[in-house]
C-alpha cells in the first residue's frame, strides 16, 4: 500500500519558506518564533541591566565632577578667606546717600534702614538734684562770663566746633554778657559768610529755653541744622 503526502499547505515567499503544517495543521512558524523569543529573554534582561548600569555610571561620574569642583572652591576659600564686601558713599557732605559696593555680585539689593537720622542736640547736663550743671543761668540778664577787667569793659571768647569739624570763635563784649546775646552770636555764626570764600558756617542753631525750674531756669540748647551730620557733646 502506498501513502500520499499532502503539500497543499506549503508556500514560498520572498522571506523564505513557511510551513503551516504538512498534514497536522500546526502553525510551525509561530511555534518557532515563540521558541526564539523565549530563548532570547535572558539576553534582553542582560541588555536592560547594561543600560541601567551605564546610566548609573554616568550619574556617578557627574557627581564626582561636582564634588571635585566643590573641593576646589572650599580650598580657595580656606586659602583666601571670604571676599571683602565694602560700601562707600560718594557724598562727601553727607547730605544724601549714594553707595557703591565692591566685591559683590551685580544685581538689585534691598537696604534696610535700622535707624533714621536725627538732629544732633546739646542741652544742659543735670546734676543729682535735677538742676542744670552747665549751659544755664539764673535770669535773662545774668552774665555768662566773668568780667575781670574791673571796669565793665571785659570781653570773652567762646570756641564752638561746627558740624563740619571746624572750630569757630565767638566773642562777646561786656554789653553782650548774657545768654540771649550768646545765642544770637552763635546763630550769626551758624550760617555761611558770603564774604568769606569756602565759608560753611557752624551748621548749628542756638535757642534759649526758660524752663521755670530750679535756680538756673534759662537754658542754652544747641541743635544741628541738618540731620545725620556731626555729633553733639561738650568740649
Amino acid at each position: 500500500m502506498t501513502s500520499a503526502l499532502n503539500f497543499s499547505n506549503l508556500s514560498t515567499n520572498s522571506s523564505g519558506s513557511s510551513f503551516a503544517g504538512i498534514t497536522s495543521g500546526i502553525n510551525s512558524t509561530a511555534l518557532i518564533q515563540a521558541e526564539i523569543s523565549q530563548a532570547s529573554l535572558p539576553m534582553q534582561q542582560l541588555q536592560a541591566q547594561q543600560t541601567a548600569n551605564t546610566s548609573r555610571s554616568t550619574a556617578y561620574t557627574n557627581l564626582g565632577s561636582q564634588m571635585t569642583a566643590l573641593s576646589s572652591a572650599l580650598s580657595d576659600l580656606n586659602q583666601n578667606g571670604m571676599p571683602s564686601r565694602t560700601v562707600t558713599s560718594s557724598d562727601s557732605t553727607n547730605s544724601y546717600v549714594t553707595a557703591t559696593a565692591s566685591g559683590g555680585a551685580s544685581g538689585s539689593y534691598t537696604i534696610q534702614v535700622g535707624q533714621l537720622a536725627t538732629y544732633a542736640q546739646l542741652s544742659p547736663t543735670l546734676d543729682s538734684s535735677g538742676d542744670p550743671a552747665n549751659l544755664a543761668v539764673a535770669s535773662a540778664t545774668a552774665p555768662v562770663f566773668t568780667d575781670t577787667s574791673g571796669n565793665g569793659t571785659g570781653a570773652a571768647t567762646f570756641a564752638i566746633e561746627g558740624t563740619d569739624g571746624v572750630t569757630k570763635e565767638i566773642t562777646l563784649s561786656a554789653g553782650q554778657n548774657n545768654i540771649y546775646s550768646l545765642a544770637d552770636a552763635i546763630n550769626a555764626a551758624g550760617v555761611a559768610d558770603p564774604n568769606v570764600p569756602g565759608s560753611k558756617g557752624l551748621g548749628v542753631t542756638a535757642t534759649v529755653v526758660n524752663t521755670g525750674i530750679g535756680s538756673n531756669p534759662y537754658e542754652l540748647v544747641l541743635k544741628s541744622s541738618q540731620t545725620g551730620i556731626g555729633t553733639a557733646g561738650p568740649t
